[in-house]
């Protein structure tokens, strides 16, 4: 008895702190297409939610898939509100969180979790990729995953979800300017290899419009998913590949 009411009461809780992120984050979408409902709104609900997270630790801090996402659903919102300290403190504990799931090396876990499952762990996975390289860049700070060591493939997207697509397509990009970004910025390796710089420029211009040409029918465009966004994402990565300072060469 006393068993079944604290799981009902973890419910309750998770339910509660669900509600409160999908509020917040409901707002600031709404605002990037209607500046007459104020970003400011969304702050007593993340407020309310790191209140919660305070107050129950034993109940969301749980070290599950669950916990992970609450983290992200926090780490989405710093970066919409600009509050880019609080999103890359947030973004470490998802990182770690991330790392004792085995979330970057699917090949851990794939006996003992369902198709659904796995793509709902491959999601939040890439999620996650997506913003550690977003802040990384942004502050100037090396990746915590390796590219090398991520096992995960891509997230299944089924045909009839176009924005799923969309999103998967995306993530591919991520996955160029990753490269791009670590292949500027890091050491020559220790073994003494050397790369021909000449060459890969070219190989990864040749390699970017190729996933330029290949994205997928936009049978809409919105203001959070405009057409644009795909010929913008190439024009700016051919500019990173060339940049006036570079920091290799």
């Amino acid at each position: 008895m006393k068993k079944t009411s604290s799981l009902i009461s973890r419910l309750i809780v998770v339910s509660v702190l669900s509600s409160y992120m999908e509020h917040l984050l409901r707002i600031l979408l709404l605002n990037r297409v209607d500046f007459s409902i104020p970003a400011s709104k969304s702050e007593k609900y993340f407020y309310a939610a790191i209140r919660l997270f305070a107050n129950n630790p034993e109940t969301l801090c749980t070290g599950d898939i669950q916990h992970l996402a609450n983290l992200i659903f926090i780490v989405q919102y710093c970066c919409f509100a600009s509050n880019i300290p609080a999103a890359w403190h947030f973004l470490g504990l998802a990182k770690r969180l991330a790392i004792e799931l085995n979330l970057h090396r699917e090949s851990k876990i794939l006996l003992s979790t369902t198709e659904g499952q796995l793509n709902e762990r491959r999601w939040l996975f890439w999620s996650l990729y997506t913003f550690e390289r977003d802040l990384c860049v942004i502050l100037g700070r090396p990746f915590s995953f390796p590219d090398q060591c991520i096992e995960t493939p891509l997230p299944i997207s089924p045909p009839e979800e176009q924005h799923r697509a969309l999103a998967v397509h995306l993530l591919k990009h991520r996955l160029l300017e990753s490269e791009i970004y670590t292949t500027l910025n890091e050491k020559q390796p220790s073994n003494g290899a050397v790369l021909d710089m000449v060459v890969w420029r070219e190989n990864v211009q040749q390699r970017l419009q190729e996933w330029h040409l290949a994205v997928p029918p936009i049978q809409q465009s919105t203001h959070l998913t405009p057409v644009d966004i795909f010929n913008g994402s190439s024009s700016t990565t051919r500019l990173a590949i060339f940049p006036i300072r570079q920091p290799r060469t």
